[in-house]
């Protein structure tokens, strides 16, 4: 399984899908399609090669996925500039998506499910329901709508936590004495 998770992990590379996606997910996807078929009656001749060129045909497809929604009209709206804004304003913004996006990887690297279960409700506009009978079909312990509501809840917030760290980490330290009592190059300068 070695060669094929590194074969899975250049691809994901190649295709720049490294951060979006896992070689382990890849693979587990890659897995689940073949037990299907094997539960359909039909063989697999060669195991290996029939599971690395299906955990390919898995990056294609979710390549395509990932190009279209780049494509789709609302996405290019939302990240063509707003005239009503100045260049600082739109710059901030910039900043700040940078700052969630690192915020959402971060999240993600400390609880993936959680950050999953934030994806499927916010992004994918699913339902409790729809999200519970997922999390059952991919073989998670069953769990009520309270329960996922509560774990999003603590998602959420643990999301805005990294955010509001990492914005006081770009944010510059005026509070130290040392920063105060400094002269300005501007009042060097009229001396």
């Amino acid at each position: 399984a070695y060669t094929i998770l590194s074969a899975i992990q250049r691809t994901l590379n190649q295709y720049h899908l490294n951060t979006q996606y896992e070689a382990y997910e890849i693979l587990h996807e890659a897995y689940l399609r073949g037990k299907k078929k094997l539960q359909a009656g039909e063989v697999i001749r060669n195991p290996f090669a029939w599971l690395k060129a299906t955990a390919f045909h898995v990056i294609y497809e979710r390549k395509r996925k990932h190009r279209a929604s780049a494509t789709d009209p609302q996405v290019i709206e939302a990240a063509l500039p707003d005239p009503r804004l100045n260049l600082m304003q739109q710059q901030i913004i910039v900043e700040e998506l940078d700052l969630l996006y690192a915020a959402l990887r971060l999240l993600n690297q400390e609880d993936p499910e959680a950050t999953c279960l934030l994806y499927l409700r916010t992004v994918s506009d699913w339902s409790w329901s729809q999200i519970s009978q997922w999390l059952i079909a991919e073989g998670h312990a069953a769990a009520t709508e309270a329960a996922l509501r509560q774990r999003a809840s603590r998602a959420k917030r643990r999301l805005r936590d990294i955010f509001w760290q990492s914005i006081c980490q770009e944010v510059p330290r005026l509070s130290s004495p040392s920063a105060l009592d400094e002269p300005s190059p501007l009042s060097k300068r009229g001396r």
